[in-house]
């Protein structure tokens, strides 16, 4: 099994984050390679509050076909 993975951060603001991340796999066992990536964004709306939306996509060929495509949202409130 060979594995690919890249991820790239970068806060553009104080207050918004972007994230990307892609895979590359590639399975001899299964004769498969799986091609996936993400992209997510977060935003800090105050101190405690903070918002996530995130999509992701994955392809995979061989002996077993598979795509998906996902996406959420968050958001999330500290307490303490």
């Amino acid at each position: 099994m060979i594995n690919l993975c890249v991820r790239y951060q970068k806060q553009v603001s104080t207050e918004l984050t972007l994230q990307i991340e892609y895979q590359l796999e590639h399975s001899e066992d299964e004769q498969s390679i799986l091609n996936q990536g993400q992209l997510a964004v977060q935003y800090k709306i105050t101190s405690h509050l903070t918002a996530r939306a995130s999509i992701e996509y994955s392809q995979e060929t061989g002996d077993d076909e598979d795509k998906s495509l996902y996406t959420m949202a968050q958001l999330s409130y500290r307490m303490f």
